[in-house]
């Protein structure tokens, strides 16, 4: 008869798997996290992945679980010990209108966040949070709030400009007046309000 098979081995070096019976190893643990609102909807473990096999055969096949984080099952971010819950949960909330503005009133007044917190949530979400203003790494998520709302009202502002240009365009106002209502009215520079000009004018060709 052929010579036995042996994974493992006391004597000498002469085994396949390279382990010893007095070995132990270290167990790896893989975390998958999906930054995402949504379900996940993909498998969560391998047997979901198989081919329709007899229950007799299946009961042999060994199953790998796939350990998952998704925002979206989580209820409670207040379990977590780090900032990691407020990112979780931005994520998981991003579509709520004034969404910052609530989790500061849910937090205490001086709540910040790392800057790397802060990327991750405008990476996963197009939240655009400001980062600029920071201290030690750290941004004050009141002062972030107040950013965010500036720019709605500047970017609101803007928006009526150029709607007020299109409308004295569609009317046949010639430019001169045009510029000079801008002026007076929005309490804009002239050559800035020849730019509003000319850049709604180009966006009609």
């Amino acid at each position: 008869m052929g010579r036995e098979f042996q994974v493992f081995s006391d004597e000498g070096d002469d085994f396949l798997s390279g382990l010893k019976v007095s070995d132990r190893i270290v167990p790896i643990i893989t975390l998958v996290v999906y930054c995402n609102d949504k379900e996940w909807s993909g498998p969560r473990k391998l047997s979901d992945l198989y081919l329709d096999i007899p229950v007799e055969i299946k009961k042999y096949c060994n199953d790998y679980r796939l350990n998952i984080i998704s925002p979206y099952d989580i209820t409670d971010f207040k379990k977590f010990k780090t900032e990691v819950g407020d990112v979780f949960e931005f994520i998981k909330r991003q579509n709520e209108d004034n969404l910052l503005a609530e989790m500061q009133s849910e937090h205490e007044e001086d709540w910040s966040m790392s800057v790397e917190s802060i990327n991750v949530i405008n990476e996963f979400t197009g939240a655009n949070i400001p980062t600029d203003k920071q201290e030690g790494g750290k941004v004050k998520m009141c002062r972030a709030t107040e950013a965010i709302f500036e720019q709605g009202i500047e970017q609101g502002v803007e928006q009526g400009i150029r709607a007020f240009i299109e409308d004295k365009l569609e009317d046949g106002v010639d430019d001169e007046t045009i510029v000079n209502k801008l002026v007076s009215k929005f309490e804009l520079t002239e050559d800035k309000a020849k730019e509003y000009l000319e850049q709604c004018k180009e966006a009609e060709k």
